[in-house]
């Protein structure tokens, strides 16, 4: 396990030194997630605090969904503490962070019009699966104590047993996990301090917006047993889906659905 400081986040132009946000890499780990959850659970790590693996055993995804992850791609967890976030505004912190990694990929190369934030927490390319974000909140009262964001980006390889999935090597973009992270956790840190938090999700949706997957069109998707189709309207004030479904307005929570390719 290597323990270091990130020394290289901070630039002339941000004000904001991050000269002492604390990194832990592991070559591996079951969960970079479960382990910072733990950490914080005993102590109270300085925000931005990150842990990262070169191979996760037991990684997972939205809802307790394993994610395969056989090395070679980036893998980490950091934690945030939001001033005044309220609880039912939290997925701000899911679109704060797709926007921010959207930027990112882009910055490498990868065309913004083939890029799209699928909602509630993945990121494609040409509609195939890149990266996902797995959000986990604690509450105190009515407001967001800490949130731990765990990120995950397919650069050399995905999970085979997954269909619909893509990596950077496969696009044809060659940058190395730890380059990756570096850039990441760079511009997460740089865009945080421009949050505006007071406003929740409506903040970042209009731009959320401009970047969502199949945003005005025609979707198919399973709701319990159930097969039904409608057209992506946005997300709404809580950042729920809103679909419009035979003529109504409908709008669902990212557990109560799953989209299909036909």
């Amino acid at each position: 396990m290597k323990r270091q400081k990130y020394s290289n986040l901070g630039s002339p132009s941000n004000q904001n030194s991050a000269s002492g946000l604390i990194r832990c890499h592991f070559y591996k780990l079951p969960s970079t997630q479960d382990y910072l959850s733990s950490w914080v659970s005993k102590t109270r790590p300085p925000a931005f605090t990150a842990v990262s693996a070169d191979v996760q055993t037991g990684g997972r995804g939205q809802y307790g969904r394993q994610w395969e992850d056989f090395g070679g791609n980036a893998a980490l967890s950091f934690i945030v503490y939001p001033d005044k976030l309220r609880a039912d505004q939290q997925f701000l912190l899911q679109m704060w962070s797709a926007i921010s990694i959207y930027d990112t990929l882009a910055g490498l190369g990868l065309e913004r019009d083939r890029l799209r934030i699928k909602w509630p927490n993945d990121i494609l390319f040409d509609g195939k699966k890149l990266a996902g974000i797995l959000l986990q909140s604690s509450i105190s009262g009515s407001y967001i104590r800490n949130a731990i964001l765990g990120i995950g980006i397919n650069v050399q390889s995905a999970p085979i047993s997954m269909p619909g999935v893509t990596s950077l090597f496969r696009e044809r973009v060659f940058v190395s996990p730890a380059e990756l992270r570096e850039k990441v956790l760079c511009n997460l840190y740089q865009s945080y301090q421009e949050v505006k938090f007071d406003r929740g999700v409506l903040a970042y949706r209009d731009i959320y917006h401009q970047r969502m997957w199949r945003y005005g069109e025609e979707v198919f998707f399973m709701r319990g047993k159930e097969r039904d189709e409608g057209r992506i309207i946005g997300i709404n004030s809580l950042g729920h889906l809103e679909l419009e479904c035979d003529g109504q307005l409908q709008r669902v929570t990212g557990s109560e659905v799953r989209f299909l390719r036909k």
